[in-house]
């Protein structure tokens, strides 16, 4: 009698949620991207795929898979800095679960809910597992802080005719992107709102048992609080070196992301400029969190073709357009599903319920 295989898994990560939502989400969107290439994409445009450079391609194909390597370095680094003791086949997989975390999730959340879980599975505090995903984000910003500026300079900042044509792209679209904001916000409000009305109503049972509760819940906050400043201090004193290294790691990464677009260019046979590219990814992916989609599904596609028009024929924008969102996205998603499936996530044995569950059955024991 064969037995289902029992795969590692961490608290708050469901795997077949996770499956569940990539196997519809992956297969529509595809479906509308080639609806969208077989309807815009120029005749012209079309013939010339048999042309293509598929050394370049497939360099793109490959620098999809670097910001996991660089991401599972980081993990592993700041998992021996804190004393745990990391492989890193765990910490790959970690990298992996992110990124589907953020495929199934509004993009100004992405995948760090999952993170922390998979890092609590590993050993790791509430606050050293918030700490560390915070210091992803913060490795990500000094990158930024010092690789936009150069980009700027290099390019001659405003005075390029790509970067004021995106600009013109942007001033004339404004009311999409205002309107993908304000759609980020309503949804937030809603979120609070409809996420209040549970423990408003178990509020309302009787007074004393608010006052246990209240209790409780201000011990852990204070008891998290404390390992999460704890944890801060121990890398300010200890691992400035390891941040700057992080940061760098995270700066291959997002270098090799966005060079994806440069490579899809030069495959196609048209003329690119990397670090003009790499300033205009950086704007598509900052548009991108303004979509409240998982994965910012249909956002992304619209961001991207308004951008890039006028810096590319607008014939080839559709082809274009596809075979990015295809590499950056929905590759790695199917990609990582796969790994997933076959490895898990975590060491926690235990079975993992969905997120909703989880928090009504802990307001029912405490």
């Amino acid at each position: 009698m064969s037995s289902t295989p029992q795969y590692p898994k961490a608290p708050g990560f469901n795997i077949s949620r996770v499956i569940r939502i990539v196997s519809i989400v992956v297969p529509l969107a595809l479906a509308g991207n080639i609806i969208y290439v077989l309807v815009a994409t120029d005749s012209l445009a079309a013939q010339g795929i048999g042309n293509c450079n598929f050394v370049y391609l497939a360099l793109a194909a490959a620098l999809v898979f670097v910001p996991w390597i660089a991401h599972s370095l980081r993990i592993l680094i700041w998992g021996h800095a804190f004393g745990k003791n990391l492989t890193f086949g765990e910490s790959f997989r970690t990298a992996v679960a992110t990124d589907l975390g953020a495929a199934i999730a509004p993009s100004t959340i992405g995948g760090s809910y999952a993170k922390l879980g998979i890092l609590a599975s590993f050993g790791f505090s509430p606050g050293e597992a918030t700490l560390v995903t915070l210091l992803g984000t913060f490795e990500d910003g000094a990158f930024f802080i010092v690789a936009l500026p150069i980009a700027f300079l290099i390019t001659g900042a405003w005075n390029d005719p790509g970067i004021r044509q995106v600009a013109a792209n942007i001033a004339s679209y404004w009311p999409i992107f205002a309107g993908a904001a304000a759609a980020v916000i309503i949804g937030y409000i809603l979120f609070l709102r409809i996420g209040g009305k549970k423990p408003s109503r178990m509020a309302n049972g009787a007074v004393k048992q608010s006052s246990g509760i209240f209790h409780k819940l201000a011990a852990r906050f204070k008891l998290y609080g404390g390992q999460f400043t704890g944890a801060w201090d121990f890398v300010r004193r200890n691992h400035k070196v390891t941040f700057l290294l992080c940061s760098l790691l995270a700066g291959i990464g997002w270098t090799c992301r966005y060079s994806v677009i440069t490579l899809l260019i030069l495959g196609l046979g048209y003329t690119a400029d990397p670090i003009l590219f790499f300033l205009m990814q950086w704007v598509v992916f900052t548009l991108m969190t303004l979509f409240p989609t998982p994965g910012a599904v249909g956002g992304a596609e619209v961001s991207f073709a308004l951008i890039f028009r006028g810096i590319v024929p607008t014939g080839v924008i559709p082809l274009l357009t596809t075979a990015w969102r295809f590499l950056t996205f929905y590759l790695i998603m199917v990609a990582g599903a796969g790994i997933i499936v076959l490895f898990g996530v975590g060491r926690s044995p235990s079975p993992i319920m969905p997120v909703d569950q989880g928090i009504d059955e802990e307001l029912e024991t405490i």
